[in-house]
C-alpha cells in the first residue's frame, strides 16, 4: 500500500472556531464542522451531502469568509481561502 503524496503547503491546527459554521450558498446555508485549518484554507465536513459551487462564504462567529472549493469527497471538503472583495 502506498502512501498518499502529502501536497499541503501550509502546516494544519485543530480548529479553534467555537460555535456553528455554515457554508452560505446564496439560497441555502448548509451547517459544517470545521475540522482543521491553516493560513491558506480548511478542511470542514458537512452535515448532508449537498452539492458546494466552486466559490461560497462560509459563515462562523462575526465572520465571513469567501472560500474556494478545491477537493471534495462524499460529506468532506477542502477550501482555499479567497480573497475578500469589496
Amino acid at each position: 500500500m502506498q502512501t498518499p503524496t502529502e501536497r499541503r503547503h501550509e502546516d494544519r491546527e485543530a480548529p479553534t472556531l467555537r460555535g456553528p459554521a455554515f457554508a452560505d450558498l446564496g439560497q441555502a446555508r448548509i451547517s459544517v464542522s470545521v475540522l482543521n485549518v491553516s493560513h491558506a484554507g480548511l478542511m470542514m465536513e458537512l452535515t448532508e451531502e449537498a452539492e458546494l459551487p466552486p466559490s461560497f462564504t462560509l459563515l462562523f462567529a462575526d465572520a465571513k469568509q469567501p472560500c474556494e472549493l478545491v477537493w471534495r469527497k462524499g460529506t468532506i471538503a477542502g477550501v482555499r481561502f479567497a480573497p475578500h472583495t469589496s
